[in-house]
């Protein structure tokens, strides 16, 4: 019996040794004890992936390789490495981090399998490696000249080992233009064998973590301070440069993008935290500073970045891809300018080349479009319509567009109608007279109506290469229009027009530019004109090309903007068709906000099945609310949501927008610093106290080491303090509360209502439902807050967290904060009616 016991007892030890070193277990003959891992787990599936490059689409990328789905299907591709690397001598990787460590022993790797594509890509000379840190790798398996375009699951085993991260890591193959393609990979390993660090949290005065221990040994839990140390750069290691005319971020490294150096002054002063900024300052929409480091020696795996400061907008850190020749986004901070906020972001060193690495810091006007709303009859106060690319009603589906302007007519006092957009091309074939004769009879129908409208030709409707206007100006010239209600005036028979329209004690001069192509000067002097001449009008400028559906300016959209758009304070809108899909921009232009907005149904099922935007306008509270609805279809929405709908507010602030930098830091070493000890140790939470005090107010974040009995060390992640809830400002509009943070939050997270406690004049009202989404939570209320209660003197929010936290982008925590002042958007008197 004491002999069975102590064998028992050396086996566990031998266990625990095994766990923490990585060596693998064997029997007294040497054989590997395989009993030791349950190969029949998949350990990887929903983890984190990291790669050397990623090729990311709406159904490829790293998050596919690891989604359980074994087969390349339309929804999940799986995983390629990006199309710049076809070189076959470049080594390109996947990474899966476990979250923890375990006991692994086979990794599955699934090829593609989609017809004659099978097996493309798969590696033929490749390694399996194993890591605790993500830094120092084990090579597991080697692989050479495995056979071209494998078919079904290539399964590799190896002795057992214990790791937090596996790698597949092969050379680029160049049977297509991606370097390694998987559609799924799996890591095999026993569950029981977990070990580590996760889920760090600093709130309440105390760092929590949970600890994983299969084998029940005590352990210690030493937590430490994190605290980054400064690069030593020579001389010319550190130079900066600012751009404040850019209207979008450039898609290159701009060396001769116009940007002004910094002074030596000015660099020196943002080598410190120390509340001594410098400012670019622009009334566009992508103020810049640009940061160029040489580095003295070669540097190794651990290189950070920081940024500190402060903008009114979203602030956001770059860094350049020498590879893919692109800036690419580290992380964003959004703000209202009155606190500072922080970057720090960790560098892959293959960003590094030639010991350079260059970055970026852009203040970025933010999207302050609130959350959509289909606001009821009392709520608004008059309608636009706004419809587009009409063509293949005109050709194929005239029954459609007599429907659409059917129910605008029939809803004219409903919807309280008072003007139609119409942005061109109102015919697919311009020289066809029956689809002519189809646009007319649709468009007259609104005239019959009584409602005013305008329309702006398309390339379809003019035959864009030799500009041929002969059936336009036949069926929606000049005298179509003169002398009707709202028209204003027209260049080249109405080629170019402006209507005037009044409603609700609102006055809009609404602007029609004809233009495909490059806008020439006449065009430029005649819009300014009209806009000059009705500069205390709201403006909107249609046109039939200007963004397209990623957002970019389209063929004259560029010049359109620079030359029409930015020079008239009055512009809040551009409306435009053209481009299938749907999309909008909240920029800055010359110091105002205005909002580009495009839709184009007609690739969709019957030319576009009568999609129309409605713009309804609350004029008291200066807002616009916009939906999307078919008449056809008695549906909402065709393309995605967000895309579709939004609410815009007329009342943005105006002026200039900063990026200002009190601190920017290269960083290629770190320390840590224990800063308290918990011990014994099992599994399960572990908190440390803290001293309020001391800690968190110089350290960059902090870490636990845990340590067994012989003296193994297995360490966490890297933490970050938290020292604020990110909230910023937070409004209410009758039952919506708008809650705005600093920076992404998960949206994964969705807390309980119950976690909020919102008070007006003391006395709560009930949280409904709770909504995340991006940087922002919409809180609904049970009930409508008071048109009388004064803007945030009595209205407040408070967050408990309770079993589900609200967290952000990273997984950290966002702190509890206490009576929230709140701005009441609709207060006053009563609503417009």
């Amino acid at each position: 019996m004491k002999t069975t016991r102590l064998l028992a007892k050396i086996l566990a030890v031998s266990l625990v040794f095994s766990l923490f070193t990585g060596i693998p277990l064997h029997a007294k003959d040497g054989s590997t004890v395989v009993a030791a891992v349950n190969e029949d787990v998949n350990l990887a599936k929903g983890k984190t992936v990291f790669a050397s490059s990623s090729y990311e689409t709406a159904n490829t990328g790293k998050k596919f390789l690891v989604d359980g789905i074994r087969s390349t299907t339309k929804d999940s591709f799986g995983w390629s490495s990006d199309v710049y690397n076809t070189s076959s001598t470049k080594w390109v990787w996947a990474t899966v981090d476990l979250d923890s460590s375990y006991i692994v022993s086979r990794v599955d790797l699934y090829p593609r399998d989609d017809g004659q594509y099978a097996g493309n890509n798969f590696p033929v000379n490749f390694e399996l490696k194993v890591s605790s840190d993500n830094e120092n790798w084990t090579v597991v398996k080697q692989i050479s000249n495995y056979p071209i375009n494998p078919k079904g699951v290539q399964s590799f085993s190896f002795d057992p080992v214990r790791a937090r991260f596996v790698r597949v890591e092969g050379l680029g193959i160049k049977t297509w233009i991606y370097g390694m393609q998987l559609a799924e990979m799996e890591v095999y390993g026993n569950p029981s064998s977990r070990l580590g660090v996760t889920n760090g949290i600093h709130a309440d005065g105390k760092l929590t973590v949970q600890v994983g221990n299969s084998s029940g040994e005590p352990l210690t839990a030493e937590f430490n301070e994190w605290t980054l140390v400064p690069a030593q750069l020579g001389p010319n290691g550190l130079s900066g440069f600012e751009n404040t005319q850019t209207m979008q971020l450039p898609d290159y490294y701009p060396q001769e993008y116009g940007d002004a150096s910094f002074s030596p002054e000015a660099l020196a002063q943002m080598a410190d935290s120390d509340n001594v900024y410098h400012a670019t300052n622009s009334k566009y929409n992508s103020p810049y500073q640009r940061f160029d480091v040489q580095f003295d020696e070669p540097v190794g795996s651990e290189i950070y970045v920081t940024w500190e400061g402060r903008t009114d907008q979203v602030a956001t850190l770059y860094v350049w891809d020498f590879a893919t020749t692109k800036w690419k986004p580290l992380e964003s901070r959004e703000s209202d300018g009155s606190q500072d906020v922080r970057i720090l972001a960790k560098i892959d060193p293959e960003l590094v080349q030639g010991q350079k690495a260059h970055f970026m810091v852009a203040a970025t006007q933010k999207n302050i479009a609130e959350p959509a709303k289909k606001p009821a009859e009392n709520e608004y106060d008059f309608s636009f319509v706004w419809e587009t690319d009409t063509q293949y009603y005109s050709q194929k589906y005239p029954n459609i567009f007599e429907t659409m302007n059917r129910w605008i007519a029939d809803n004219k006092d409903a919807k309280k109608i008072k003007y139609v957009i119409h942005t061109g091309d109102l015919v697919q074939n311009w020289n066809q007279e029956d689809q002519w004769q189809v646009a007319d009879q649709s468009m007259k129908i609104l005239e019959g109506a009584g409602i005013p409208y305008g329309v702006v030709s398309g390339n379809h409707d003019v035959n864009h290469l030799v500009n041929d206007y002969e059936y336009y100006w036949k069926y929606f010239g000049r005298d179509r229009f003169a002398g009707k209600p709202g028209y204003g005036g027209d260049m080249q028979n109405n080629r170019h027009h402006y209507d005037l329209i009044s409603a609700g004690g609102m006055d809009f001069v609404i602007l029609y530019l004809g233009v495909y192509g490059r806008i020439d000067q006449p065009t430029i002097d005649w819009a300014n004109g009209v806009l000059s001449q009705y500069k205390d009008r709201y403006a909107i400028v249609g046109t039939h090309v200007y963004i397209d559906a990623a957002g970019k300016y389209g063929l004259n959209g560029k010049d359109m903007m620079e030359k029409i758009v930015a020079p008239n304070e009055n512009v809040i809108m551009t409306v435009n068709g053209h481009y299938h899909g749907a999309f909008y921009n909240v920029k800055r232009i010359n110091g105002k906000v205005v909002y580009e907005v495009m839709s184009d149904y007609q690739e969709g099922p019957e030319g576009g099945q009568g999609y129309i935007r409605l713009l309804q306008f609350d004029a008291k509270n200066k807002r616009m609310y916009m939906n999307t609805y078919s008449p056809y279809k008695d549906d909402y929405n065709f393309f995605a949501d967000d895309l579709e709908q939004a609410t815009f507010p007329l009342d943005a602030p105006k002026g200039e927008m900063s990026i200002m930098t009190d601190q920017f830091q290269i960083s290629t070493k770190s320390v840590g610093e224990p800063i308290g000890t918990v011990s014994p140790v099992t599994e399960g939470p572990v908190a440390l106290e803290l001293d309020p005090d001391r800690i968190g107010k110089e350290a960059d974040g902090w870490f636990v080491k845990l340590t067994d009995s012989a003296g193994n060390v297995i360490k966490s992640d890297i933490w970050r303090f938290q020292e604020r809830s990110g909230l910023y400002s937070a409004t209410v509009d009758g039952t919506q509360l708008i809650l705005n943070f600093d920076r992404p939050l998960s949206n994964d997270s969705q807390p309980d209502p119950q976690d909020f406690q919102f008070y007006v004049e003391n006395k709560p009202t009930v949280v409904s439902a709770v909504y995340v989404e991006g940087s922002r939570i919409t809180l609904t209320l049970a009930k409508s807050v008071p048109d009388h209660v004064p803007d945030q003197k009595a209205i407040a929010v408070s967050y408990t967290p309770g079993s589900k936290p609200l967290r952000d982008y990273a997984g950290y925590r966002v702190e509890p904060f206490v009576n929230f002042p709140v701005r009441h958007i609709s207060q006053g008197p009563g609503r417009t009616k």
